[in-house]
This record gives C-alpha cells, structure tokens and sequence, in this order.
C-alpha cells in the first residue's frame, strides 16, 4: 500500500469495509477514477457474477483481512446504534457480551449488503474447480484428484466430472492418504447417487482388506455411514474402542466419535474425541462443527453463537463451503433458540445462495431448509420441497429427517393426534440411535402444543445425559398446561434469563392455543396475557410469532376493548368525557374487564389490549 494517496487508502478500506460489491455501486461510493486506479494496481480484482454484474473486491485476499481488521476497530459506533435491538436477556454475562458484539457485527453485515458475495464465491469456487480439474486431467494421479474432489465436499458437484475423476483416476500409486480420502470420498458419492449405503461400505472394506494399515479409518468412515444413513448400532461403542486403540492419534475415527457423540446428545463424548488426534492430510475439519453443537448442547448457546459467525466469515474468504455450510447450521440453531428469526433467515439465505453444497454437508443444507420453513409458514412448501420429499422422517441432528418439519407445518386440529405424532416420531429417533434430533423434536413440539408426555419425553431425555438448562422451561411449562395460573405468574416473575427465554414465550403461545382448542377460552385469554408480559419485559414482542387470538376478542367487548385501551393514562372522569359516557359506566366496564382478563390493575390491562388490537388504540383517539 505505499505510495497509495489517502482517498485511495480510504477507498480500500471502504471495499473492505462492505466486502464485496457491485462496480457501479461502489463507483457512486469512492469515484469511477479512484476504482480504477485501484484495479489498475492489482489491488481491486473486477469479476463478472452469473447475472452479469461487475462485482469487485479488495485483492489479494491477505490485504482484505488486514483491511477488515483495521475499519472493525472502527466501527465501535455503528455497533452501539446496532446492539440495542438485541433482546434484553442478550446482555447479562460476558458469552452474552460476545455475542451481542457478534450480533452487531452481522447486522452490519446485513445492513451493508455483503449477500451480495455469494456471487464472487461462486465465481471464485469455479474458478478453483475448473484449475484442479485442469490439473487432474493432466496427471490423472490420485494427489490431483483428491485436490479436485475437495471442492465437492463442500461445493456445488458437477456430476459428470466427479463420476469421471472416479472412474479414470490412477490408484495403484499414489500417498496412502490420498487413497483413504479418495476412498472415503467416492464412498459418500455412491450414497448420494444410489442411497445404497452397503456399496459404499463394501467399498471401504475391500479398502480395509487391500492396505492394512488404513483399515482403521477405512472401518471408521464405515461405521459414519451406517450410523448416519441408517441408525446407531448396538456394538458401536465396543467397535469404535477396538479402532482407538489401533490408531488412537487418527483424525478420521477422532471425527466419526465426536459426530456420533452429538448423534446421541453427549456433549462431553463430542468434544473430548478430539483431544488425541492427529492430522489426517487433507480431511475436511469436522471439529469445528462438533464444538459448537457441543456448547448448543450444554445451553452455552451464545458462545455456540460467536463461534459460528467468526468461523463463517474465516470460511467464506477461505472458499471452503464446507466449513460455511457447518458454521451456519450452528449458527442458525443458536439464532432461532434466540429468537432471532430474522438473522437466522439472513444466515441460512446467504448459504443457500452459495448453491447447494457437496455431499458432506448436504444434509445440513437440507435442515437449514426445514428449519426456515418451521419460521415461515407462508414458504414452508416450498422450502420444505427444496429440501426434498424422500429423506426419512428420521436423522442424526436436528432438521435433518423431515418428521418435524411435516408434523408442525400441517394445521393441527385435534391436539390428541398430534401428541401422538409428536410421540411416535420421538419413538423413531430414539429407536435409531438419534438422541439429540429426538430431544430437539421433544422441545420444538413442546413449545409448539405442549403436552404432558411431551414435557415428561423431554425431561427424561435431558435426565440421562445431565442437560440441566431446560428446569425453568419444564416448571413453566407445567404450571401452563395446569392451568395454574398464580404459580406461572411467580414462576415467570422470579425467572432469570438461562437460555430459554425466547422458548418460554414460544411455550406459552402454545399453552393458550392449547387451552383454545380444548375450549378453555379464559384460561387461553389469561395465559396470552401472562404472555405479553413477559414479552414486554425481555423486549420479544416483535420476535414472537403472532398470538392466534380469537379467545381475546370473544372475551371483550368492542366497547369494553375501547375503554380498556385508554385505562392505562386517563382517568375515569377524562375517558368518560371523551367517549360521552357515564363516569358510572366507564367503571362498570373497567371492572368486568379486570374480571374477564384477569388482570390486576387499569395498566396491566391496557397492556393486554394494546397487545391484541392495535387497530382499536388508533381509531378510539
């Protein structure tokens, strides 16, 4: 950068700054002259998206990070006028300091249109295709081809090359490492081309048989596929044992134990398969992913939180969609166990407009579309078709079977089958070996219409591997469904943020529809109160879905609804005078409506009012 002048200096941190961009927008930012003096250094790289567009970005990528790591320092300010519309309980640890930090930084992200890099990562992904086919077509060796084949682990896969490179590749010399992966990669491609997961475990095995010394990993990548594509087998831990000791430094069986231990909610049996490994040339990074589904597990969703969006940012200047896709999926979880639905939606959309990834992630791809579905009801079919309709009900990790995506997108209008089809798909995880998607399922349709086996499925689960964020949450929610509606006033009073507070409001918006269509419409009406109290106090109002709320009309009248709304700030003798009525009056309809709400003072019951008809507030003034 020397010899630059100062507007040229700010102009690169300005591309920096907003990442990648269209030319003509950043043109209109630093000027068509400054722009062009810049690429004409070879500091600006200029390239043309999908759609056309001139996009340009700070070259070589080595000065954009160091760029980036300048303007962050000041951007101090921005972030202050972003964190405020964090929710309250995002404030209250030093996790939730990070967090809140890393908030601010993707809303600037958001805010400053860097979506717009998906079209420079795919320019640039192809690109880094198109070099190593060249490459393998050059020397046909099984280095070349492994080169070329990690673009697919986490990239879009161009089917006929990577049908080619597998069938044309010369494996009878080459590193044995490069065989493994090899191997192991091609194994994975026959799953996603046929859905036979015995050919590609057969393939591993005559891999095992053939070299020795590789059949701990071979046997390794096996038992993944089975376990992931099929179910959890009874002798895998006496299997998984046998392979540790016969290569206890591998990085492959370090990645397969610390994937299984999330496959069966042990948070500590993730985290701790990492700690002997060593480096398998080459091998995609799974500890990433396993780590921060390990502290989701552990309730350190925040830190889960940070950790996914400083990785995604590192994997998207990196090109490696692999990592993307994982840092995402973990970051999605974390965002909507928020309730931040409108981030989560800008982290799964960006990924998605990556293309769908390769074969490794691919499934993660799939539950981040089901989990946008679950969000937006209005584009569940058709998010929920991309994910496709032939994957089992069933999967390894939350989102990854379609089983809840079906039993919550469908209207429920008889809460006896829906306990039961929350209960049966709970029984099939379980019976596969799936313990977290099981617990999330338990969860997700707890919140959703909670029922009494559900909680009891749920706590139980939670029970046996020591998860102890969710009490609150499970007393809350037996005080809800039992109606109890003093003790969910001092529970809810006394709670303290633990991770659950977006699920808590989630919780007793299902307790009221619950209540609702058992036709117990004061209790619905008195639960949705309770409910945008709390709201009010942990600033979720405008992240809770909407409140189904006919009971509450049905329980006021338009008169009384009116007089309400004014209770909180005017008098008697004002609300009469302004309405032309009786001061007598306005104090009969006042006390039934305290009566009706249940509410304990004139606020408190504006507050409810004010919560469910917006409309009337305007027109009574």
């Amino acid at each position: 950068m020397h010899g630059l002048r100062r507007e040229e200096v700010r102009a690169l941190e300005t591309i920096a700054a907003i990442g990648p961009g269209s030319v003509d927008r950043l043109t209109a930012l630093i000027g068509n002259e400054t722009l062009d003096t810049l690429e004409g250094r070879g500091l600006v790289s200029v390239v043309q998206a999908e759609d056309g567009a001139l996009l340009a970005s700070v070259f070589p990528p080595l000065l954009e990070d160091f760029l980036k790591t300048q303007v962050d320092a000041s951007r101090k300010i921005l972030r202050k006028m972003l964190a405020p519309s964090s929710p309250s309980y995002l404030h209250n640890s030093a996790a939730d300091s990070q967090a809140a930090s890393a908030l601010a930084a993707l809303r600037v992200e958001i805010a400053t249109g860097q979506a717009v890099e998906a079209h420079v990562f795919r320019s640039r992904q192809r690109a880094l295709e198109d070099e190593r086919y060249g490459f393998w077509e050059t020397t046909r060796s099984l280095e070349d081809a492994v080169g070329f084949l990690q673009v697919y682990w986490g990239g879009p896969v161009d089917r006929d090359r990577a049908r080619y490179v597998f069938s044309h590749t010369e494996k009878t010399s080459g590193d044995l490492q490069d065989l493994l992966l090899f191997t192991m990669t091609h194994a994975m491609w026959l799953i996603t081309e046929t859905g036979d997961v015995s050919e590609a475990t057969a393939l591993l095995a005559q891999l095992a048989a053939s070299v020795p010394t590789l059949a701990p990993d071979a046997t390794a990548w096996s038992v993944f596929l089975e376990v992931t594509y099929d179910r959890v087998r009874p002798d895998l831990d006496s299997i998984l044992n046998f392979l540790t000791q016969q290569a206890p430094s591998s990085d492959v069986l370090a990645a397969v134990k610390g994937l299984v231990g999330l496959y069966r909610f042990n948070p500590d049996e993730a985290r701790d398969a990492f700690e002997p490994a060593g480096e398998t040339k080459r091998f995609p990074r799974f500890e990433p992913l396993v780590h921060g589904l390990a502290m989701f597990i552990n309730g350190r969703v925040d830190d889960a939180l940070s950790h996914a969006l400083a990785g995604r940012k590192a994997a998207l200047r990196a090109l490696d969609q692999f990592s993307v896709v994982a840092h995402s999926y973990v970051a999605a979880l974390s965002l909507l166990h928020r309730g931040l639905s409108e981030e989560a939606e800008y982290i799964m959309g960006s990924t998605f407009a990556l293309g769908r990834p390769g074969f490794l992630v691919d499934a993660l791809y799939n539950a981040m579309l089901r989990l946008a579905s679950l969000r937006d009801k209005a584009r569940a079919r058709s998010l929920g078709a991309q994910a496709g309709s032939s994957a089992r009900d069933v999967g390894p990790l939350p989102a990854a079977g379609k089983g809840l995506y079906d039993l919550v997108t469908v209207p429920v209008t008889d809460l006896k089958d829906f306990e039961e089809s929350a209960n049966r798909l709970i029984d099939q995880q379980l019976d596969h070996g799936y313990i977290f998607d099981a617990a999330h399922t338990a969860l997700v349709s707890s919140c959703f219409l909670p029922a009494t086996s559900l909680l009891e499925r749920l706590r139980s689960l939670l029970e046996k591997r020591n998860v102890a964020q969710h009490d609150a949450l499970l007393q809350i929610a037996k005080a809800a469904l039992d109606a109890n509606l003093p003790q969910l006033e001092e529970l809810l009073a006394a709670y303290t943020p633990d991770g659950d507070t977006y699920h808590i409001g989630e919780l007793l918006r299902g307790a009221a529809k619950r209540h609702r269509l058992a036709g117990m419409h004061l209790t619905s009406a008195q639960i949705e109160r309770v409910l945008h109290v709390f709201a009010e106090r942990f600033a979720l109002r405008n992240l809770l879905s909407p409140v189904e709320n006919e009971s509450l009309r049905a329980l006021l009248t338009p008169r009384e609804n009116e007089i309400a709304l004014l209770a909180g700030n005017r008098s008697n003798h004002e609300i009469a005078q302004l309405l032309g009525l009786s001061v007598r009056t306005i104090e009969t309809h006042i006390s039934n409506s305290l009566r009706k709400t249940n509410t304990a003072s004139r606020k408190q019951l504006a507050v409810f009012a004010r919560g469910e008809q917006p409309s009337a507030n305007k027109a009574s003034m």
